[in-house]
């Protein structure tokens, strides 16, 4: 059976946001990568907190 995950972050810079997708069956690989910039007025409000 396959498994895939997704994973999210944004490091403490808060400059973008990485998200990951990976299959897992009988091994794990990472099939896909994306990175999204934070929209400034998002990241100044988010500094702010």
């Amino acid at each position: 059976m396959d498994f895939f995950y997704i994973g999210v972050m944004s490091g403490s810079s808060l400059d973008g946001i990485d998200i990951a997708l990976l299959k897992q069956d009988d091994r794990s690989r990472l099939v896909a990568t994306h990175y999204i910039p934070m929209p400034e007025d998002l990241h100044a409000e988010l500094l702010g907190l």
